[in-house]
């Protein structure tokens, strides 16, 4: 085998291992539950939790603590299972709760996951403090894809980085925001 044959599948091989491991995440960010363990005073913009609920000053929501289909109970924990539903049910199961309680209750948009996402630590990229049975997880968003009619936008918690890809008919848990009251 010729020379310039040998170097140009060594250039070759060279270039897809670099582009392979281009692509991996080395990343070097903490684990939040690590992270939030060793500063359980840390609530990040949210104020001081008390309950189920949380919220910011800024915001204009209140947060469950914990996925749909668990409860929030002292210290800080959440009992029960989270539920699976696929985005049609999870929208029916919000506006059920709404619906007997009177009040505004919806999954989060895309745009209402930025005030959870940590950037400080990853899997899951939220404060635990906070949201303490947080798992890693696709979690639905109340956002369609603009581009296709059979998708929906989910939230994946361990970078708490947005898809708009998902079959709408996959289920996956999903988290309940309440907006404030005027």
């Amino acid at each position: 085998m010729p020379n310039s044959q040998i170097s140009r599948k060594s250039l070759t091989l060279s270039l897809i291992l670099s582009l392979g491991l281009a692509s991996c995440d080395f990343s070097n960010d903490p684990n939040c539950i690590d992270y939030f363990s060793s500063n359980n005073n840390d609530f990040s913009s949210f104020l001081d939790p008390e309950g189920g609920l949380i919220t910011t000053l800024s915001s204009n929501i209140y947060w469950s603590r914990c996925p749909a289909g668990q409860v929030f109970s002292s210290p800080d924990s959440c009992t029960g299972e989270a539920i699976y539903l696929n985005f049609q049910e999870a929208n029916d199961y919000a506006q059920d709760l709404s619906d007997k309680s009177g009040r505004s209750v919806r999954l989060p948009t895309r745009q209402d996951f930025d005030q959870i996402t940590e950037d400080r630590c990853i899997n899951p990229a939220v404060n635990t403090n906070i949201f303490p049975s947080m798992i890693t997880e696709n979690f639905w968003t109340s956002s369609s894809s603009a581009m296709r009619s059979n998708l929906a936008c989910t939230y994946y918690s361990y970078k708490g980085s947005i898809s708009c890809l998902e079959p709408k008919d996959i289920e996956h848990p999903f988290l309940i925001v309440i907006d404030k009251q005027e």
